[in-house]
């Protein structure tokens, strides 16, 4: 009976030395994919310095930079209560260069009927 009880506790340490490896690792893996979104704290992400409302209505066009002269969207002649037609640009499939050119026309046809 000696015999049974010590291999009994030899596979309990074994069975717990495998428990806190995967709790570490666990913990290194979900800290690599939280720790890169805590950047966003410190630093701003890239913006185009437009805010559209759902309607398409451009809400602001120099937020979040510090003056309208670094603003992407204020250098392109973009202005609050410009319009984006939604309906124009329909984005599936993906076609970034048809979106663009959407996006320009759509500023731009609102621009000319003011």
């Amino acid at each position: 009976m000696g015999s049974r009880n010590s291999s009994t506790e030899k596979d309990r340490s074994a069975r717990f030395s495998v428990g806190p490896v995967f709790l570490i690792l666990l913990t290194v893996w979900a800290l690599a994919m939280i720790a890169p979104g805590l950047q966003r704290v410190i630093d701003s992400l890239g913006s185009f310095g437009l805010s559209v409302a759902n309607d398409g209505n451009i809400t602001d066009a120099v937020a979040p930079f510090p003056s309208p002269a670094e603003s992407p969207a204020s250098i392109a002649d973009i202005v609050p209560r410009d319009r984006i037609d939604l309906k124009a640009m329909r984005c599936i499939p993906i076609n970034l260069k048809a979106e663009i050119s959407a996006l320009r026309n759509s500023v731009k046809t609102e621009i000319a009927k003011k």
